[in-house]
């Protein structure tokens, strides 16, 4: 599973709560919505590989800690390429881990997946259900054929 933070677990009612979210990293992660993710992984049996922006800017052992913080409790199992769009750093990835693409879904806010688009649950940074709520957990669900 591919997890983008921003508009997924990250929204903009996180920055607005934050007072100096320069540099907060994990205070800005919601863990309501973590935990959503955490089911997604437990009734799915799928890892995560972080393909957010964020590991441009943070080590990959902080990212960790910043998701066990938040209540992640399986295992982070890497972090996509740095090798243009998102579509392409996650077809890299599959490439790389030799994963089909009925295996992998992609908890994305963004329209940058192609040519994953069908394998993606696009959340939204803004509004009243942003995030990847327990809306986008069934959807998610279903593209692997779970309920």
């Amino acid at each position: 599973m591919f997890l983008d933070f921003d508009g997924v677990i990250v929204t903009s009612s996180s920055y607005k709560r934050v007072k100096d979210w320069e540099g907060a990293g994990s205070a800005l992660i919601e863990p309501r919505l973590v935990a959503n993710v955490q089911t997604l992984c437990e009734k799915s049996g799928a890892r995560v590989v972080i393909s957010s922006a964020w590991r441009l800017v943070y080590a990959p052992d902080y990212l960790n800690e910043m998701l066990r913080d938040a209540g992640l409790r399986v295992d982070v199992a890497g972090q996509t390429p740095r090798v243009g769009h998102r579509g392409e750093e996650i077809r890299r990835w599959c490439q790389l881990y030799n994963a089909a693409e009925e295996d992998i879904v992609i908890l994305e806010d963004e329209e940058d997946v192609s040519p994953f688009r069908h394998r993606q649950v696009r959340t939204t940074f803004t509004g009243t259900r942003c995030g990847f709520t327990e809306r986008h957990l069934s959807r998610a669900l279903r593209l692997w054929g779970l309920s």
